[in-house]
């Protein structure tokens, strides 16, 4: 029986694009405020290779956003960086750009009125995620929150799913989780014995489902619980691909 579900949170319900847009506008005040001369799309592909890059590391130790950032801007502006400016402005372009899919909140409602854990495991700062909760008035909607700064190590170690699961007091078998990073998401959360809802993904055998709106996620629920969906005016979608 069903009797978790998880969701990852950047690229799941916060989208991606919108944090793009945020990092176009950072690396605009830092080329403008330091005369850089690289061209703005060149640095947001480096900036986002740097992060990239960090990943297998991030993976066995986690590393905090703040520090690879500080990094980044480091190597091109040397000891004139502020870092104090550049993380209010991190921040504020953060609160400027990003949002949240438009079925996101639905979505989680829908499947917190079928009375299972609601929860969140994502490769995120607490700092910033707290940030970001009160940012889209999320304080309250997940029952547990699960992140690589609290646990020390990132997607797809095992040990970020075992602690989530344990803080729901239910088995592997028992839960779903659902992100959009088929490395991080699918392969990490099946190692563990959970299943996947691959978000955007492609065909794969790996997934045992695909959707591309999270809108068609709680008729998935429904059907793994074998409850009725509360508030499905919410958050209606067609039928899930499978990854069969």
């Amino acid at each position: 029986m069903l009797k978790a579900v998880y969701f990852d949170f950047g690229g799941t319900l916060m989208d991606a694009e919108s944090d793009r847009r945020a990092h176009l506008e950072i690396i605009q005040r830092v080329k403008t405020r330091y005369s850089l001369k690289p061209s703005l799309e060149l640095l947001v592909r480096q900036l986002e290779a740097a992060l990239f890059a960090y990943s297998p590391e991030r993976a066995r130790k986690w590393i905090k956003s703040e520090k690879i950032i500080n990094g980044f801007f480091s190597q091109l502006v040397g000891d004139r960086l502020d870092t104090r400016w550049l993380w209010d402005v991190y921040l504020e372009a953060h609160r400027t750009h990003c949002e949240l899919f438009h079925d996101a909140k639905p979505t989680i409602r829908a499947i917190k009125g079928l009375g299972l854990h609601t929860g969140i495991i994502s490769d995120i700062d607490d700092d910033y995620f707290q940030f970001q909760t009160r940012l889209f008035s999320m304080d309250g909607m997940f029952d547990s929150i699960t992140t690589s700064d609290e646990v020390g190590v990132g997607k797809p170690n095992p040990q970020i799913f075992k602690i989530a699961l344990r803080k729901a007091g239910c088995a592997a078998s028992e839960s779903i989780y659902i992100g959009d990073s088929f490395e991080k998401d699918v392969v990490g959360a099946k190692k563990v014995g959970m299943q996947t809802i691959w978000y955007r993904g492609r065909d794969s055998e790996e997934a045992d489902w695909i959707v591309e709106t999270l809108s068609e996620i709680p008729p998935i629920i429904v059907q793994l619980c074998g409850r009725p969906l509360f508030g499905d005016s919410e958050a209606k979608g067609g039928q899930a691909q499978t990854g069969d």
